[in-house]
């Protein structure tokens, strides 16, 4: 609940806001989604996070969760004081990488489009690139990250997180 949320955030992170530079925040899947926190719950965090001098605030998400109404929320409450950065799974340009080994649902086209438009809102982009695809030689693995990342940068992104995966037999 909204209520136990800030509490929570006062009794866990409170004790570290005033060295902490950089904040990742993220859920199990995608912070934006409203099935997973609730409108009320992002407000709570937004104003919580308003009030702490932490520098850098990035947001982990699905790009099909950003739109112009939660980039206009997270906007008026936390800039220019902080800079945001919008953290998003992607793991690959390769729709037969996403569809078939890793089992991403990824609409490549709607990705550029959200980073277009966390852009347009004065945020920073940073995609997440899947470095050991399961069914994949290990050459095939890296010409595949290494084209993820040329990509990412491509179509906007100011920074790359690369996840390594190291798929082990039985």
């Amino acid at each position: 609940s909204p209520e136990e949320l800030k509490e929570s955030l006062e009794k866990e992170l409170q004790p570290y806001t005033d060295t902490l530079t950089r904040l990742l925040v993220g859920s199990y899947g995608s912070l934006f989604d409203t099935n997973e926190i609730s409108t009320d719950c992002l407000e709570v965090l937004l104003d919580y996070l308003s009030k702490q001098k932490i520098k850098t605030i990035i947001f982990e998400t699905h790009c099909c969760t950003i739109n112009e109404g939660v980039l206009q929320k997270i906007k008026n409450k936390l800039l220019p004081d902080h800079n945001i950065v919008i953290e998003m799974g992607y793991e690959s340009c390769d729709p037969f990488v996403l569809r078939e080994c890793l089992n991403k649902v990824l609409d490549l086209r709607q990705l550029s489009a959200a980073i277009d438009l966390i852009h347009s809102f004065s945020m920073e982009v940073s995609l997440n690139v899947f470095l050991g695809t399961p069914f994949m030689n290990t050459r095939a693995q890296f010409d595949s990250t290494l084209q993820s990342i040329e990509w990412a940068f491509g179509h906007g992104a100011d920074s790359v997180v690369i996840f390594p995966c190291n798929i082990k037999p039985f």
